[in-house]
């Protein structure tokens, strides 16, 4: 599945991207006579892993490509880069939602071997942060794809470093440990523990607990400033980095605060510089680093250039559909849902108004941005069906196990 839209229309991805592909799948299976759809979709992915393991190293098995051309996909041996692990929160909700075990247990010990992947490759130094990287490239854009947003402003000091513990590897990972990396891979172990224990698979579940322990309290006693109120991307030195950006809020996704850290959190997205007018921009507003958002895809005059010498601006104070959804969820898990129906009604409101699903939307005016008919923006849906709005709701009408027929918005 491709993040599809009129404006992709003349430049088609053709690809299946692991972020873009979830969020869509998760409305889709709701829909009556889609679960052979669905578990050929989620197969995509289990096929690329299974090919990529036979032809690379020991230690980079496991990995998922950030995206994959599904009719030609046979992977190059160590070259390529994969993104945040959304798939276990995907696989868990598919499954929510259908009872489709087929699904989750074909689905199950990929997961670990992906998850096995991220803490043997990406957190270099064994003690529970992740850093990003890329194989077989000295393209550092490739390592910002794999931080999970690609032009994420924490992240611009990134470069290549060797492996600290195994050089032999070679220059393929990145000097920095990422809040947001971190935030969804502790995220995922979650899901994935929670997919395993209702599985049956209660081994698998205690084997996730040792990853997942180790993390967060990495996060918690290295990334975390008193001084901010804030979890941070950290430089590998051990210096923080300032700037903060939207996947600093994941932490309250993956539940890794305190709840006094927590409380501090929250308080910093109840301030101008998170609530703009269409929250959240994912640099925050008064930050030295927020950029205006531009009509289209460019800005004018070129701020930057990316690795293809195109001018670009995005993940610079523009807003998200997914990450509001996200941030959302990790209010509401600390019992913000005041802040969580914020966010989600003026995401819902904004794309009603702009009869449009963009990929992305100016923070202070609510104007879409880049491509139109944007599929990983159908999350709108999922803020409404997981009843975070105030405004918007749904009327469940679902009767049967394991696929369910449909579902009434009202």
């Amino acid at each position: 599945m491709t993040p599809d839209s009129k404006y992709h229309g003349q430049h088609p991805y053709g690809a299946q991207y692991i972020w873009d592909t979830l969020f869509m799948l998760e409305p889709l299976c709701l829909l009556p006579g889609q679960t052979e759809v669905v578990r050929e979709v989620l197969r995509n992915f289990w096929e690329f892993q299974d090919a990529w393991d036979a032809i690379v190293p020991e230690h980079a098995r496991g990995m998922i490509q950030h995206g994959f051309h599904p009719d030609a996909f046979l992977p190059t041996a160590c070259k390529g880069n994969s993104c945040s692990p959304w798939l276990a929160w995907g696989v868990e909700r598919i499954y929510n939602h259908t009872g489709d075990e087929t699904m989750a247990h074909e689905a199950l010990p990929h997961l670990e071997r992906y998850h096995d992947w991220y803490w043997r490759e990406r957190d270099l130094d064994g003690i529970g942060l992740i850093a990003p990287g890329a194989y077989g490239t000295d393209q550092v854009q490739a390592m910002r794809d794999d931080s999970g947003y690609d032009f994420a402003a924490d992240m611009d000091a990134l470069a290549y470093i060797q492996h600290p513990r195994f050089p032999e590897r070679g220059a393929a990972y990145g000097n920095l440990y990422g809040v947001t990396n971190t935030a969804y891979v502790v995220h995922a172990e979650r899901c994935l523990q929670r997919l395993a224990a209702k599985l049956g698979d209660h081994a698998m579940a205690a084997r996730r607990d040792s990853h997942l322990q180790k993390a967060v309290a990495a996060a918690r006693e290295r990334m975390w400033n008193e001084e901010t109120g804030m979890f941070h991307t950290l430089r590998r030195d051990g210096g923080k980095v300032p700037t903060l950006t939207i996947g600093a809020f994941m932490m309250l996704l993956a539940q890794v605060p305190t709840p006094a850290q927590a409380e501090r959190i929250l308080g910093n997205l109840r301030t101008p510089n998170w609530l703009t007018p269409l929250p959240m921009p994912t640099v925050g507003r008064g930050d030295p680093k927020w950029e205006p958002a531009t009509i289209g895809m460019l800005p004018n005059p070129p701020v930057r250039l990316d690795h293809l010498g195109q001018a670009y601006n995005m993940w610079r104070g523009d807003v998200w559909p997914p990450c509001n959804y996200q941030v959302a969820m990790g209010a509401a898990a600390y019992g913000a849902t005041d802040l969580a129906a914020r966010i989600c009604d003026a995401t819902v409101m904004n794309a009603i108004q702009w009869d449009d699903v963009n990929e992305r939307y100016c923070c202070d005016t609510g104007r879409p941005l880049g491509p139109s008919d944007y599929g990983m923006s159908a999350c709108v849906l999922s803020m409404v069906y997981d009843g975070l709005p105030q405004r918007y709701g749904a009327t469940n009408t679902f009767t049967t196990k394991p696929q369910r027929s449909g579902q009434r918005f009202s």
